[in-house]
Formats: structure tokens, sequence, C-alpha cells
């Protein structure tokens, strides 16, 4: 029967640490600034379909800007 070995091996750790890679963030865009101005007009709805009503609504709302 073979068995497995529970001790963790001391494995060499890096001399230097590692360096965080850092994003920088993207300008928010028309869509993304719309549902956060919108999003409050359709909490009455069931969570499927908020993003189906906010999707007509910018839909329109594009047509608009048009």
């Amino acid at each position: 029967m073979d068995t497995i070995s529970t001790e963790v091996e001391d494995l060499p750790l890096p001399e230097q640490p590692l360096e965080k890679v850092v994003k920088s963030k993207r300008k928010a865009s028309a869509y993304n600034t719309f549902v956060k101005e919108n999003y409050s007009k359709v909490l009455k709805f069931p969570p499927k379909d908020r993003f189906k009503k906010l999707a007509a609504m910018w839909a329109k709302q594009k047509k608009k800007m048009k």
C-alpha cells in the first residue's frame, strides 16, 4: 500500500519579493455612467429583469442622442 507523505518539503524562497502589478483605472464609459445614474429606477423589478430594463432604457436614450 502506498502512503502519501503529509510533510511539507522545505522549498527555497525567492531572494526578492515579487512586485505587485499596478493596474490603471479606466474612465467609466457612457453606459457605465448611465447604469449608475438609473439603477435605482429598476430596483422594483426582479434581479434577472433589471439589466434588461436598463438595456432598453439605454437604447431609447442612445436613439435620442443621435
